[in-house]
């Protein structure tokens, strides 16, 4: 209660004693504070509780598993052939050596079981300490830290309208391989808009009521699921563009531009601040004059 916005509940034992649990779907790990695999243990349960990964290791003993596929993304009831075929679980990490880990296939052993549920390489950190993560347990960590994660932080300007001449721009969570950041015009990409910011000035064909648009992607080679990066890993900001309307030359309002529009600019000639300033530079003169002719009905 005190805390309603947590993300991970970690409680922490005051003991040397060696252990921890990870809760999965509860985000809640426990590890003890005072043995010298504390750290690692914390590591390991925050694969369960963060990334609801199950654990790769196995009792021994002969056991096997009879029940249906698991859940959990990183044990399977399928084999390399059975995965590829069906699309499922790490079929897209097959075949990828990962430095300090190994190549990925399907390792028998997983679950607490001996027999009948596979591992996606040989050794990882949800099957022993001080190893790394596998690559499956690594796109399932990223893709649960991006739900709690936006990665648009603010907008600039922070009203959904902005400016026909502003410039847009957006405050993202910068990792350390960049974001992929795309703009659109009611839905249509701009061509060389990719970064931040966006001079709205620059387009030419920008009107009223407009909507200017920025999609920002976290691009990482560590997820492949295309669908959880669409779903998780991708952000957006729409805005309203706000245009001046178009400088009405017929200044007496008879629903024409003639020459009695024409008397009244040339009675205010060099004025400020009168309905002959069609511009809105300040004063009456010759652009005043060219907007009135472009309109010119007679």
């Amino acid at each position: 209660a005190a805390a309603p916005d947590v993300d991970q509940i970690f409680a922490v034992a005051n003991s040397t004693k060696y252990g921890g649990a990870g809760y999965s779907g509860n985000d809640i790990g426990t590890f003890s504070s005072d043995n010298s695999a504390s750290l690692q243990v914390a590591i390991h349960e925050l694969g369960h509780s963060l990334g609801n990964l199950a654990d790769e290791y196995h009792y021994g003993g002969g056991s096997t598993w009879t029940g249906t596929e698991p859940s959990t993304a990183n044990i399977s009831t399928l084999e390399a052939d059975e995965m590829a075929g069906s699309s499922a679980k790490w079929f897209r990490w097959l075949g990828f050596v990962q430095p300090g880990v190994g190549g990925h296939d399907t390792f028998e052993g997983a679950g607490y079981h001996e027999f009948g549920l596979f591992r996606p390489t040989a050794n990882s950190m949800m099957r022993e300490l001080n190893q790394r993560f596998n690559m499956p347990g690594r796109e399932a960590l990223i893709i649960e830290f991006s739900k709690v994660v936006d990665l648009i932080e603010d907008r600039i300007p922070a009203d959904s309208i902005v400016p026909a001449d502003a410039i847009a721009s957006v405050v993202a969570v910068e990792p350390l391989h960049g974001l992929d950041y795309r703009w659109e015009h009611d839905g249509i990409e701009i061509p060389n808009a990719t970064t931040s910011m966006l001079d709205l000035s620059t387009i030419a064909t920008l009107e009223d009521g407009d909507l200017i648009s920025v999609i920002v992607t976290d691009p990482t080679d560590m997820v492949r699921d295309e669908a959880a990066r669409t779903d998780w890993m991708t952000d957006r900001v729409d805005w309203i563009v706000s245009a001046p309307s178009a400088p009405d030359p017929d200044l007496n309002g008879d629903g024409r531009v003639d020459g009695a529009d024409l008397g009244i600019m040339l009675l205010y000639w060099g004025s400020s601040g009168t309905p002959g300033d069609l511009d809105g530079d300040g004063q009456v003169g010759g652009p005043d004059l060219g907007i009135m002719l472009a309109g010119w009905t007679g």
